[in-house]
């Protein structure tokens, strides 16, 4: 299996830094739909404040070649000013606040 390092992922939305527009995901997933989802986290200090977001990424499609179908535009699908997200839950979307 060949692993490419060239795909480059900036998280949407307003942010403090750039850090966390350049930097790495805090999670993804894969929900049964085949959507590739991302949580990205600011963090601005140990104590914080902390900002996170979930947003789509893109889909997993039955393609040995390219399987990671990327979304051109990404969109913050929920935001949440002053907690840190670092795991995507899986389950009722209505329970989570915004």
């Amino acid at each position: 299996m060949e692993v490419r390092t060239d795909v480059s992922v900036n998280a949407p939305g307003t942010w403090t830094t750039m850090q966390v527009k350049q930097g790495s995901f805090q999670d993804l997933h894969i929900d049964n739909d085949s959507n590739l989802w991302a949580t990205a986290a600011e963090e601005l200090g140990d104590s914080g404040p902390f900002n996170s977001i979930i947003y789509k990424v893109g889909t997993i499609q039955n393609d040995n070649v390219n399987p990671i179908q990327l979304i051109k535009e990404f969109e913050v699908y929920r935001a949440f000013r002053g907690y840190k997200v670092e795991g995507y839950l899986q389950g009722d979307q209505n329970l989570l606040p915004g």
